[in-house]
C-alpha cells in the first residue's frame, strides 16, 4: 500500500468512527430503555390466539342481544348479561354506574313499508331511532319535495299534510369499481407515522355518500371555511333545513329518504328535528352530559332544536330510510307519470320512566400501586338497525377478552385495572364525558364566535370524531344530527406541537383528587380490522414506551406509531383534560362501505384472526401499563387549573 493509500485509508477510518460516532451520541442520552416482560407477553399471545372467548363474547351481545340503542330495553338486558359474564370471570366492583339525564328511550316494534300500485313490492326500508309510530296504516301517493332551491319550496306549500313525502331526488348510484374491504397499505402506514395525516385514507368510490360536511381540519376541508364545509355545502344544508321546517310546519304523514350505501345496505341513525326559531334557545345552558344544539347564530346551517331522546321534544314526524335502488325507482315512477300508491305502517314505543343512562363498570384490582389506575374499553350502545357488530361491540368484545386473558391467567396487577363500556357514545360520548367529569374532572372552554361554532374540537367529530369530548358546558355546537356527530371516526389530525387542548383554549380545568393517580386509558372503535399501531395524540413522551409495547406483535402487522390525533371515541373525554387517553390505529375494511352505522353492522361482518389479534394488543399494553414503575407521560395542561395539581 502506498503512501496516497495510507492517506485515504487513514481519512476513511476517522470518516466511519466520526459517523459511528454521531450515530450512537444520541443513544447515550436516551432516558433507560421500556422493559418489556416477554414471558408474560407469549403468555398472553397463547392465550387471546389458541383459546380465545372473544367471539363468543361478540356473539351474544350482538346476535343474541342485538341493537343495543341507550335508552332502550335491549340495552339494559345485554349489561345485565355483560355484569354477570364479568362477575362470572372474577372481576371485582363489578356495576352499571348511572349518569345523565340522558333522555327517553325508544324501541321499534313493528313495521311495514310496501308498494302496493301498480303492483306489490316489498321494500328495503328501516324507521330512524327515536322516529314517531305512524296512528294508522298510512296509505297513499307520494309528493316528491323536489326543491333546487328555496323558492322552489312555495310550491309545495299547503300540499303536504297527512302527505307521504320524499325527501329529496333520485341519486346516482355507480358500480363497484373499487374493493369494498382494504388493507392499509404500507405508504399509508408510513404516512400515519410521518404525521401526513391528509393522506389517512383513500376513500373507496363506492363509499357510502353523505352530505355530511367535511369536519374541520380532515381531508379535504377547504382552509378558513365556517365548519369545515364549502358556499355550496353550507347552502344545501340550509335548503334542507328549511325543507324540514315545512315538513314540519305542515304536517307530513310520514317522510322518506334516499339511504345512504347501495346493494340493499342502509345507513341511518336518529330522527331528523325542525331547526326551529334561534329566539327561543338564545340564552340555554344545557345541562352538564346533556347533548343539546345551543345557539350559534342565524347563519349556522347546522342548527337544531331540541334532540329528538329529549323528554320535551316536539311531536316527531314519522321518519324512513329506503335502500336508495327502491327509492330511486319510485321517484322514477313518479317522474313518468305512473299512479304509485304506498303504504307505510311504523309502531315504535319511547321510554320515560327512567331518564339516565349508565355505564358498566368492572376491576381486576391492583397491588402495591392500588390507588393508581389504567382503564381500557369502548362505547356499549349502537344504532339500531344492524346489531352494532363493528361498531362497536368489537371494541366492547375485544376489552372484555383483554380481562378475561389477563384473569385467566392470574395476573396480579401493581395498578388497578378498570374495564368500562360506555353509553351514549353515538350521541356525543355522554357516557365517558360524564364519567370522567364525575371521577376526574373537566375542562371549560370559551364559546365559540356565532357563526363560526358548527362543530367543536370528535378532537376531530362523530360529532366531530371534531368533537369537544370533555367539555362539560354548552360552549361549542355539537353537529347536526346524531349520526353526524360519529361521522368521522376514523379521520385523525395532524398532531402539531399544540395539544388537543390548546387547540380548544380552555379557560379552566376543574380537577378532582383522582385525576393525579391516573396511569393511561386504551380504547377500541373502529371496526373489525386489526390493530396496526396506535395514535399518540400529540403525545411523544410516549412513543419510546409504545415502540417497546409493540415490539413483540411486529409479526401481527402492528408497528405504527402515528403522532396524529384522532377523533371520535371515548379516549377523546380523557384527553380533553390532560389524562393520557389512546385509540388503536386499525385497518378500516368494510367500515365506511358496509358497516358503519348500517343494517349490515352485523356478526358475520366480523374477522375473527384480527379481533384476537386487537385483543392480546390490548390485553398486553393494559398490563404494561399497569406493571411500569411510572404512571405514562402526560401533556401539559395550558389554562387555569382549579383544584389539585395534575402530575406530569
Amino acid at each position: 500500500m502506498n503512501t496516497l493509500e495510507d492517506t485515504m485509508f487513514s481519512r476513511l477510518a476517522i470518516a466511519l468512527v466520526t459517523v459511528g460516532l454521531l450515530i450512537h451520541q444520541p443513544c447515550l442520552a436516551q432516558a433507560p430503555r421500556e422493559r418489556v416482560d416477554t414471558e408474560v407477553i407469549n403468555k398472553i399471545r397463547e392465550e387471546g390466539l389458541k383459546k380465545s372467548k372473544a367471539m363468543e363474547t361478540i356473539s351474544y351481545l350482538t346476535d343474541v342481544h342485538g341493537p343495543r340503542l341507550t335508552g332502550s330495553p335491549q340495552i339494559r338486558t345485554a349489561a345485565e348479561w355483560t355484569k354477570g359474564r364479568l362477575t362470572e370471570w372474577g372481576l371485582e366492583n363489578v356495576h352499571l354506574e348511572t349518569w345523565g339525564p340522558f333522555g327517553r328511550g325508544w324501541n321499534l316494534e313493528g313495521f311495514t313499508c310496501n308498494i302496493v300500485q301498480p303492483s306489490y313490492a316489498p321494500l328495503i326500508a328501516y324507521p330512524k331511532a327515536w322516529s314517531a309510530s305512524t296512528p294508522k296504516t298510512v296509505r297513499g301517493e307520494p309528493i316528491l319535495l323536489d326543491a333546487a332551491k328555496e323558492e322552489d319550496l312555495e310550491k309545495f306549500r299547503g300540499k303536504l299534510h297527512r302527505a307521504i313525502v320524499l325527501l329529496s331526488p333520485a341519486r346516482e348510484v355507480k358500480a363497484l369499481f373499487d374493493p369494498p374491504a382494504r388493507r392499509q397499505s404500507d405508504a399509508q402506514l408510513l404516512a400515519l407515522a410521518n404525521g401526513e395525516t391528509r393522506t389517512r385514507y383513500v376513500t373507496p368510490s363506492n363509499a357510502a355518500p353523505t352530505n355530511a360536511p367535511t369536519p374541520p381540519g380532515a381531508p379535504g376541508a377547504a382552509p378558513g371555511t365556517p365548519f369545515g364545509a364549502s358556499a355550496e355545502q353550507r347552502a344545501a344544508i340550509a335548503l334542507q333545513n328549511r325543507k324540514w321546517q315545512m315538513i314540519y310546519d305542515e304536517g307530513a304523514a310520514v317522510v322518506l329518504e334516499p339511504g345512504r350505501g347501495d346493494g340493499g345496505t342502509v345507513f341511518l341513525a336518529s330522527a331528523t328535528m325542525p331547526p326551529g326559531p334561534m329566539s327561543a334557545r338564545d340564552n340555554q345552558q344545557p345541562a352538564a352530559g346533556q347533548n343539546q344544539q345551543p345557539p350559534a347564530g342565524d347563519n349556522n346551517p347546522f342548527n337544531r332544536g331540541p334532540r329528538p331522546w329529549n323528554k320535551d321534544a316536539p311531536e316527531i314526524v314519522p321518519q324512513v330510510v329506503l335502500a336508495v335502488e327502491h327509492y330511486n325507482r319510485i321517484v322514477r315512477m313518479l317522474e313518468k307519470k305512473t299512479p304509485v300508491q304506498l303504504e307505510i305502517d311504523i309502531a315504535s314505543r319511547y321510554y320515560a320512566d327512567d331518564l339516565n343512562s349508565f355505564n358498566v363498570i368492572g376491576e381486576i384490582p391492583g397491588g402495591d400501586l392500588k390507588d393508581e389506575l389504567v382503564m381500557l374499553g369502548g362505547h356499549f350502545d349502537s344504532w339500531h338497525g344492524g346489531t352494532g357488530a363493528t361498531d362497536n361491540a368489537v371494541g366492547c368484545g375485544v376489552a372484555l377478552e383483554a380481562v378475561r386473558i389477563l384473569q385467566t391467567l392470574r395476573i396480579k396487577p401493581r395498578r388497578t385495572i378498570r374495564l368500562a363500556l360506555w353509553t351514549g357514545e353515538e350521541q356525543g360520548l355522554l357516557g365517558s364525558k360524564a364519567y370522567v367529569t364525575d371521577h376526574f374532572g373537566r375542562a371549560i372552554t370559551p364559546p365559540q364566535p356565532t357563526g363560526r361554532g358548527g362543530r367543536g374540537g370528535r378532537g376531530g367529530s362523530s360529532d366531530t370524531k371534531a368533537r369537544n369530548a370533555g367539555e362539560a358546558t354548552a360552549s361549542s355546537a355539537p353537529p347536526a344530527n346524531a349520526e353526524a356527530a360519529d361521522q368521522n371516526k376514523a379521520q385523525p389530525s395532524p398532531a402539531s406541537g399544540a395539544t388537543a387542548q390548546t387547540s380548544q383554549r380552555p379557560t379552566k380545568y376543574e380537577l378532582k383528587p383522582d385525576h393525579a393517580k391516573f396511569a393511561a386509558y386504551f380504547n377500541l372503535d373502529n371496526g373489525t380490522g386489526k390493530v396496526r399501531g396506535v395514535y399518540l395524540q400529540g403525545n411523544e413522551a410516549v412513543r419510546p414506551i409504545f415502540r417497546a409495547w409493540l415490539a413483540p406483535f411486529a409479526d401481527l402487522g402492528a408497528l405504527t406509531i402515528s403522532p396524529s390525533n384522532t377523533g371520535g371515541t371515548d379516549h377523546l373525554s380523557y384527553d380533553a383534560v390532560g389524562l393520557p387517553g389512546f385509540q388503536f390505529i386499525q385497518d378500516q375494511l368494510e367500515y365506511d362501505t358496509r358497516t358503519h352505522h348500517s343494517t349490515m353492522d352485523v356478526f358475520d361482518r366480523l374477522q375473527e384472526d384480527d379481533v384476537k389479534q386487537a385483543s392480546v394488543i390490548m390485553a398486553a399494553f393494559v398490563y404494561n401499563a399497569a406493571m411500569r414503575d411510572e404512571k405514562l407521560p402526560r401533556k401539559p395542561l395550558v389554562g387555569e387549573i382549579v383544584g389539585p395539581s395534575p402530575q406530569q
